[in-house]
């Protein structure tokens, strides 16, 4: 049995994994970059959840103003700023295991034991190393949800423009002009 996933799917169920992936990362940096990580993570979450559903909610106050293509916009540009960090971080805790010094040392010189969570030196290499793996992994799961993004975007615009054909076909139709196309 295969199970296929609508791209709206898809998208929430990859927010969920990057959420998960980046949460070894934050508890091994200092809280006011993992603030700024989380924040910039929390709006792509909202900008990818809004154009996810924004099909499903055009009735609705919130979404009557903001157009789809607009709110893809918002998601892709929230999601490179999102990758990039990412990879900043990958390079960042790469810079431990090629300085060319002990990494005890270079721990203790650039106070990396003052994370999020407590983590003491000692210990910090070896999840450094996980955590540069599970990163990796993170900036895949956001490239994928580019791609989703686009492909929601693509297929909501198909469906607006089929919906303005057809609005503007019914308001030229010959019968809108003889009594016969008024109710009574």
């Amino acid at each position: 049995m295969v199970v296929v996933l609508r791209d709206e799917c898809s998208l929430v169920l990859a927010w969920l994994l990057e959420g998960l992936c980046l949460l070894p990362a934050l508890a091994l940096t200092s809280a006011e970059n993992a603030v700024v990580v989380f924040g910039i993570f929390a709006l792509a979450s909202g900008a990818g959840l809004l154009l996810s559903f924004s099909s499903t909610c055009r009735h609705r106050r919130a979404c009557q103003f903001l157009h789809a293509g607009y709110i893809a916009w918002i998601f892709y540009t929230l999601q490179l700023l999102f990758i990039t960090v990412v990879g900043m971080s990958i390079y960042n805790f790469l810079l431990p295991f090629d300085a060319g010094a002990e990494f005890r040392f270079y721990c203790a010189e650039l106070h990396l034991d003052k994370n999020l969570s407590g983590t003491s030196c000692a210990q910090l290499q070896s999840r450094l190393a996980q955590a540069l793996v599970i990163l990796t992994l993170d900036a895949c799961v956001g490239v994928l949800m580019l791609v989703l993004g686009q492909r929601i975007a693509q297929k909501q615009h198909i469906e607006y423009t089929r919906v303005q054909k057809e609005i503007e076909k019914a308001n030229q139709s010959p019968s809108q002009n003889t009594l016969l196309g008024h109710h009574v």
